[in-house]
């Protein structure tokens, strides 16, 4: 089984289904997904109803009744990934938690670690690094971690915490079904600041026919993508899950 294929949300699901699969082939393709799932049961249950189906959750491996979560996400329709915790350079004062990937720890504690992280839920498509703005710029550390990955049947999404991480790079290297974050939306949380972030998603999406972003599980995030969704059609974009975008961005 390839986890990443098996797990991905059905071309010809609702909402994206078969005869509407030709018109919108050429459409800019915009993916979002959502993270921190799985930490608050009512913000969780939020994005789960709320959401389009096409916005894929990022399920923390700390939450509580993970795969119950899970297991109702991808029933609304919604691909999970699981936050994989990666050192950021702010470490320790800024802290992902105790299963936290370190830059220059053995690759055997990592993997340990991984294994952990891995084992706390099933049904996920991929994994996308929380944090790692220190550990995504070491190739030395990122490459044997990709490699078990990919060795799972897994996707990567590189969050990008860094405009200089690797990440991305190395799992085109060893052929690693992947997408890369282009923008944060909700780093500030205003409406006007995620409205603003969400249109230059468009922009991005309009120039390069895919765009990715990336926000948190917030109420406020949650009800300003739900409203921006509703009128994407109508604006010539197509909402995808992030699997539809594997591989079709550009790295730089």
């Amino acid at each position: 089984m390839v986890a990443w294929k098996e797990y991905a949300r059905p071309s010809g699901a609702e909402g994206d289904g078969a005869s509407m699969e030709a018109s919108m082939e050429e459409r800019p393709k915009i993916a979002i997904i959502v993270t921190g799932i799985g930490l608050n049961s009512k913000v969780t249950a939020l994005a789960i109803d709320k959401l389009p189906g096409q916005v894929d959750l990022g399920f923390s491996p700390y939450g509580r009744s993970l795969q119950k979560w899970m297991d109702m996400s991808r029933q609304a329709g919604h691909e999970g990934f699981l936050m994989i915790p990666t050192e950021p350079v702010s470490y320790p004062e800024n802290d992902p938690g105790p299963h936290t990937l370190l830059a220059g720890a053995s690759t055997r504690d990592n993997l340990r670690k991984l294994d952990w992280l891995l084992s706390q839920v099933t049904g996920y498509v991929g994994v996308i690094n929380d944090m790692g703005s220190k550990f995504t710029t070491s190739e030395a550390d990122v490459l044997p971690i990709l490699e078990e990955l990919h060795g799972r049947g897994l996707m990567f999404l590189d969050a990008r915490s860094t405009r200089f991480s690797v990440a991305g790079a190395v799992a085109r290297r060893v052929s690693m079904p992947r997408a890369i974050n282009n923008l944060y939306l909700d780093n500030i949380i205003s409406k006007a600041e995620i409205v603003r972030n969400l249109t230059a998603l468009e922009n991005t999406a309009r120039t390069y026919g895919t765009a990715l972003g990336v926000a948190r599980a917030f109420p406020l995030t949650i009800g300003e993508i739900e409203k921006w969704a509703a009128g994407l059609e109508a604006r010539g974009f197509q909402l995808v899950p992030v699997t539809a975008i594997a591989n079709r961005q550009p790295i730089r």
